[in-house]
């Protein structure tokens, strides 16, 4: 209060004088600021007469709230493949299995088997595959197993050997073959001989 009187008087001798001085330093007064709950601040204002004074500005109190972040979950539904299990029945057949080879019932007569005995009881060359083959031929089968060598088949049943003196003294060896033939186009078989000489030396 003091220092504000003295500053009055200053200024009312100044007035009067016609001269208005500025002091040459201003003393510094301490404010004891009494705590508000509002925030303020000092503004410095000059007046007309030149008075300095500490005007209180009070400024809004920003009301801070925390920014809430809401996080969206997106759960992505992933469309699964959908299994279908076929369960697969067996159909069975009411119809028998028809076997693809038929065997075909071949049978020789009593008096073909009689033939057929005399034949290979006389034979010395013929195996027992040439055999069944003539057998077959004979009761019926018409199955070619040789083709390339044409529609009629010889097989040799029998060779004879015998050696022959001639008049002259010389000698030779007569052969005689027995061979068997069948004719598969017109199923006709018989016995034939084929006579071969060969000279001694």
């Amino acid at each position: 209060q003091n220092l504000s009187l003295q500053l009055k008087q200053q200024l009312l001798q100044q007035s009067e004088n016609g001269q208005l001085s500025v002091p040459q330093s201003i003393p510094m007064m301490t404010p004891i600021l009494i705590a508000q709950k509002l925030t303020s601040t000092a503004n410095l204002v000059t007046t007309q007469a030149g008075t300095a004074l500490l005007t209180p500005s009070v400024l809004p109190t920003a009301i801070v709230r925390p920014q809430q972040t809401m996080f969206v979950q997106q759960v992505a539904k992933i469309a699964q493949p959908q299994i279908m299990t076929v369960t697969q029945t067996p159909v069975e057949s009411s119809a028998p299995v028809q076997a693809t080879a038929v065997r075909k019932n071949l049978s020789l007569s009593k008096e073909q088997m009689t033939e057929a005995q005399e034949m290979f009881k006389a034979s010395n060359k013929v195996s027992r595959p040439e055999k069944a083959l003539i057998l077959g031929f004979m009761a019926g089968s018409r199955d070619n197993p040789c083709p390339q060598q044409g529609n009629v088949l010889n097989i040799k049943l029998s060779e004879k050997e015998e050696i022959v003196e001639l008049s002259d003294g010389s000698k030779i060896i007569k052969y005689e073959d027995t061979y068997f033939q069948m004719n598969y186009i017109t199923g006709e078989w018989k016995r034939f001989q084929k006579v071969r000489e060969v000279a001694v030396s």
